[in-house]
């Protein structure tokens, strides 16, 4: 009794009712040796796990194994230094392969502290000469009201040594368009500033080492020169913003409307690929259209066909629309960029049939207006196993801030759903997920006060309405990832409220899905994209 009044309370809880105390002396011990079991096998499998990766230095990536071997030793794992050393070589990149050949010709081996010590200095000489080469990218610039062509080039860096990524910060289009969106509401001036060279300006915490471009006479020596553009930039001020990334805005101040347009972006794509006198479509896909491997080329002459064929360039055109304010055919183009590496004749002609769809409405506008009630409003769903290769489901959402969409996402998922409801659900995270990143930036912005209320997001499905509001599991979704029932939490907290509407009204089903052409219309003019304002 006396040594049980001893014992911490949480030991003396873990351990069963014991008579004398050599029982329970042994008692203890086997607890804690069940517990050192359990932090040797974490500490091990996190020793097996460690990769020079460019995100810590060679030194600080040496000191973290040093370190759990450490832990372990003191574990009763014990590892001898040459294996260490051995361990540690193995776990460099591959851009330290003459490093390694070079320690194996050594007849002495190394310690840690000299590995460390050679690391260090191989590190810094890899990075001095990581720069292969840079390439001159020239692009033709003829602007419509001039009379003469300009040429714009850019010296670009090859990166492929690069293990950190460095550019500059460009804008989300859903940023961009939830600021149109509240413009529109507000009826706020809307003004356009740009940084010429822009890209001239942007700071890099590191030093970039590359060598001369062809033409340019080099010494041998490396030499480090300070960038001479950073002082001295040009702001163009262009007024009332009108035209921007490629997106024409038209308002309608009197009736409190703005709308973003693409018309002059999609007749240059449909000039680029022939497509400018094409018989328009009725829609980018309809009920029935499939898309799989078995019509990819099969042998070396169809492969040699396709070459001529810019089907990779057409999707990326495409894209760029779809990115933007074409919500309307976020389907189509994420089944067409499935068969970018090895498509067939069939996939060529599902892209331009997307391009006559275009065609038919080049002059669609996606509109945003003031409306009564402001409020983000989300929509998910999915369609169960619908990739006929891969045998997995679509996910796609769509919010909404009055009467406009403001972003967008129709992707396949990366698991293989067992049932509607499991892809269902699957899908309702994701939009989750984006979701509380929307409510945030917009609440960032400090001018509308009803995203402080949680944001409602539509499922058609109602067993995965109900799993997300309770925390009941059964057998059918035991299976289900832990990650994703992580959107109950966001439930539980009053961040979001997920509700069941019918199929008829769910926004987000030409996102999935082909469909009949009735729905699919109506289904894009509630997205806000007409062919007026």
């Amino acid at each position: 009794m006396f040594i049980k009044t001893k014992i911490s309370a949480s030991i003396r809880g873990s351990v069963d009712q014991r008579n004398n105390v050599r029982e329970l002396l042994k008692a203890i011990n086997d607890q804690f040796v069940s517990s050192d079991k359990a932090l040797a096998s974490t500490l091990i499998m996190r020793f097996t796990s460690q990769r020079l990766t460019g995100l810590n230095s060679a030194r600080e990536h040496i000191m973290q194994i040093r370190d759990i071997a450490a832990q372990l030793k003191s574990l009763e794992v014990d590892m001898f230094e040459s294996f260490l050393v051995h361990y540690i070589l193995n776990t460099l990149p591959t851009q330290y392969a003459p490093f390694k050949i070079s320690y194996n010709t050594h007849k002495d081996k190394w310690s840690i502290n000299e590995l460390m010590t050679m690391c260090v200095q191989e590190e810094g000489r890899l990075s001095i000469e990581a720069g292969e080469s840079v390439h001159m990218a020239i692009q033709e610039k003829n602007k419509d009201q001039l009379s003469y062509v300009c040429y714009k080039s850019n010296m670009v860096d090859i990166g492929h040594n690069t293990w950190q990524q460095d550019g500059s910060p460009v804008s989300k289009k859903d940023s961009l368009r939830t600021i149109m969106a509240l413009v529109a509401h507000f009826d706020m001036d809307l003004h356009q500033m740009d940084v010429k060279i822009i890209f001239l300006n942007g700071e890099l915490e590191e030093d970039i080492y590359m060598k001369q471009p062809e033409g340019f006479s080099s010494s041998n020596e490396n030499i480090m020169d300070q960038c001479i553009y950073q002082k001295n930039f040009e702001m163009k001020d262009m007024g009332e913003a009108s035209y921007v990334i490629g997106i024409k805005i038209h308002r309608d101040r009197s009736r409190c409307i703005l709308g973003l347009s693409q018309e002059t972006y999609i007749n240059k794509v449909l000039e680029r690929f022939r497509m400018k006198d094409c018989s328009p479509s009725v829609a980018p896909i309809v009920k029935g259209d499939k898309l799989h491997l078995n019509q990819c080329p099969k042998n070396d002459l169809k492969r040699e066909q396709m070459k001529d064929i810019p089907y990779a360039s057409a999707i990326g055109s495409l894209m760029y629309a779809q990115v933007c304010t074409r919500s309307d055919i976020a389907f189509a183009m994420g089944m067409l960029g499935r068969y970018q590496s090895n498509s067939g004749l069939d996939h060529w002609r599902a892209a331009k049939k997307v391009m006559r769809y275009l065609q038919g409405t080049k002059d669609y506008i996606l509109v945003y207006r003031q409306t009564e009630n402001l409020e983000v409003v989300g929509y998910s769903d999915s369609d169960f196993a619908g990739c006929v290769d891969s045998r997995k489901s679509t996910s796609g959402s769509i919010f909404m801030i009055g009467s406009g969409a403001v972003s967008w996402r129709s992707a396949k998922q990366t698991l293989i759903a067992t049932s509607t409801m499991e892809a269902e659900f699957v899908s309702c995270f994701e939009a989750t997920s984006h979701g509380v990143w929307l409510k945030s930036f917009i609440s960032s912005l400090r001018i509308m006060d009803s995203i402080s209320r949680p944001l409602r997001i539509f499922s058609d499905n109602s067993a995965a309405v109900f799993m997300a509001k309770n925390n009941k599991s059964e057998s059918r979704s035991k299976h289900i990832d832990m990650k994703y029932l992580a959107i109950r939490e966001r439930v539980k907290e009053g961040k979001l409220v997920i509700e069941h509407i019918s199929t008829e009204l769910m926004l987000a089903d030409p996102l999935t899905k082909s469909m009949p052409l009735k729905n699919f219309k109506d289904h894009v003019a509630r997205m806000g994209i007409s062919p007026m304002m």
